[in-house]
């Protein structure tokens, strides 16, 4: 059902940074996230060249994932795409290239302005760029048609996802669906349903069911919660796990239901609260320094109280790390 997933590098995520905090939040956690340990800077200096700090283009990229619905992400390569490749169709040479084929051999001939001429093997330089330049236009009609077909069907897509957003919001329908999303699958079944260590403190938070007549903390690791089931992805809620000798409990300890690798998914809610972003930092370079690192097998999200997190971004967070 769902593919392998590829590594991914520290600075693909937060995925939802940009939408839910603020310009001083992002700036604060974006310094989490450069001055890692050494290890993980240097994914940084790998990417944007000696210098870590180049907060510019780190934003850059953080901007650019998670933000927007999967149609938009293929419409934008598209156009991408199709720049890119006009820019390199106009800078190969003028003319055409054909093919005049005899049983095993072949002859190349150059056409332009209604002459005709014989491509002698020697000219194969000149014969290779006609032939990508040829190859290069056909490539265009096929994503410019692509494109046309996607911009007339975004609209349904739109209409349809958010339908399916807004019911899947909603705690009663969750409810009813829980036993519809129970896992099919066997052997994460067996994972999921195992005993294991489970943080118990403050039982009385645990006020927001979600599936399985499991209760969360938050209606956000609720949704978080029916996402993962809805996409067959096995999961444990706030699994203990040791690092250098700390207990923490990730609110979700995922297991890839392809690879069977191990992923944590953090989600911050409070992120307009100062105190609670240097919580944020100390933890996420705890982690980092266990080689669990953000962006490869830490996932995050984030909301604050003027900015709730929504299931469309919890799908889009699902679709980056598991589709």
């Amino acid at each position: 059902m769902i593919p392998p997933i590829k590594n991914k590098h520290l600075y693909n995520t937060p995925s939802a940074l940009p939408l839910y905090i603020s310009q001083e939040i992002q700036s604060k956690i974006m310094l989490v996230i450069i001055f890692q340990p050494c290890y993980t800077r240097q994914r940084f200096k790998n990417s944007f060249g000696n210098s870590p700090k180049n907060s510019k283009n780190v934003r850059t990229i953080l901007l650019q994932k998670g933000s927007e619905y999967p149609l938009q992400k293929k419409e934008q390569f598209l156009t991408q795409r199709i720049k890119m490749l006009e820019k390199h169709y106009n800078s190969c040479p003028d003319g055409k290239i054909t093919i005049a084929h005899c049983g095993n051999s072949f002859k190349w001939f150059y056409n332009n302005n209604n002459e005709q001429r014989y491509l002698k093997k020697s000219e194969r330089p000149f014969a290779e760029q006609l032939a990508i330049k040829k190859y290069i236009k056909l490539k265009m009609n096929v994503l410019e048609t692509e494109l046309s077909i996607l911009k007339k069907l975004a609209p349904k897509y739109y209409c349809a996802q958010q339908a399916i957003n807004k019911l899947l919001e909603d705690p009663a329908y969750m409810e009813l669906l829980s036993n519809y999303f129970k896992q099919e699958n066997e052997e994460a079944s067996i994972w999921m349903n195992a005993p294991y260590p489970r943080n118990m403190r403050y039982p009385q938070n645990l006020i927001h069911q979600t599936i399985g007549n499991l209760k969360v903390r938050s209606k956000s690791e609720s949704i978080i919660a029916m996402s993962l089931s809805e996409n067959g992805i096995p999961y444990r809620y706030e699994n203990i796990i040791t690092l250098e000798g700390i207990e923490l409990s990730p609110d979700f300890t995922i297991m890839h239901p392809v690879t069977g690798e191990i992923y944590y998914w953090e989600h911050f809610g409070m992120m307009d609260d100062s105190n609670y972003v240097y919580e944020f930092a100390n933890k996420i370079k705890l982690y980092a320094r266990n080689n669990i690192i953000l962006g490869e097998n830490l996932i995050c999200t984030f909301e604050s109280k003027n900015n709730p997190l929504s299931y469309s971004t919890i799908s889009n967070t699902i679709n980056q790390y598991f589709g």
